[in-house]
């Protein structure tokens, strides 16, 4: 389904029109001094639904899935995640939701003074407050486990390939078992085979916790082979929703531009 959005005011009802969605976004709006990134964007992500979020640089894919978590303060808008307003909550609340949304960054994000187990820990002690041993070998282990680097346990980020600093990534986000996922851009600058393993791991996420997902990509063969469901973003507004079958057998022109770049 392709569409191109009008925005109108968001009503009050919004929290409690019902939904089996687990975010929801309705006109949201962010600009950076003069330079304006989201337009009024609506976004519902489905519980245990991956939905991949497509678009040109610039166009505010990574500044919506900050704003879900509060790293970022849209102008205008509102974001339900589980059922909260997210932007109402205190200090307090936030922390606690943040606890059940994972965020998998670009970069990984990992410690480089820190061992791949203190960096799988962190989360646990600062959040949890788990400090004993046994329980934060058993939770450590466990992850590393699931992301297929049990092996890596006393390595330092430093020692490990940019394939591998995104499992460990994962592995850190996991160990809270969130119940939704937030990957930006999880397969940037990796080879195709690497890409592909990342791929595969975030389907098994999806599968193993019944996770509900957005992921940012500009990674076609990733949006492909994960998405149940795709958006693409231009100029900071809703262009298209649906799935990879339809973007790929659209007409659109613009969306044309864009996949013919990849030859799709």
């Amino acid at each position: 389904m392709e569409r191109s959005t009008q925005h109108t005011a968001t009503s009050t009802s919004f929290l409690s029109s019902g939904s089996d969605a687990v975010i929801r976004i309705r006109n949201l709006h962010k600009s950076f001094e003069e330079t304006t990134v989201l337009r009024g964007v609506d976004l519902d992500l489905k519980k245990e639904e991956n939905l991949v979020v497509l678009g040109r640089s610039g166009t505010g894919k990574s500044v919506l899935i900050k704003c879900i978590v509060g790293l970022i303060t849209p102008d205008k808008g509102q974001i339900e995640v589980l059922g909260e307003d997210v932007l109402n909550l205190d200090a307090k609340a936030m922390n606690t939701l943040r606890r059940k949304v994972g965020f998998s960054f670009q970069l990984s994000a990992l410690y480089d003074s820190m061992t791949i187990r203190e960096n799988l820990e962190f989360p646990l002690k600062r959040n949890l407050g788990i400090y004993d041993r046994k329980e934060l070998n058993h939770r450590v282990e466990q992850a590393l486990e699931e992301v297929g680097l049990a092996q890596a346990i006393d390595q330092w980020p430093a020692d490990l390939s940019g394939g591998q600093k995104k499992r460990i990534g994962v592995a850190r986000t996991l160990i809270l078992n969130p119940e939704i996922m937030l990957y930006d851009e999880p397969t940037a600058g990796l080879d195709p085979i690497t890409s592909e393993e990342i791929n595969e791991l975030i389907l098994e996420v999806q599968k193993r916790h019944g996770t509900s997902s957005i992921i940012i990509t500009h990674d076609l063969t990733c949006a492909r082979t994960i998405a149940n469901r795709l958006i693409f973003l231009h100029k900071g507004q809703n262009h298209f929703d649906g799935s990879f079958e339809e973007l790929s057998n659209t007409k659109d022109p613009l969306l044309r531009t864009f996949l013919d770049y990849y030859n799709i």
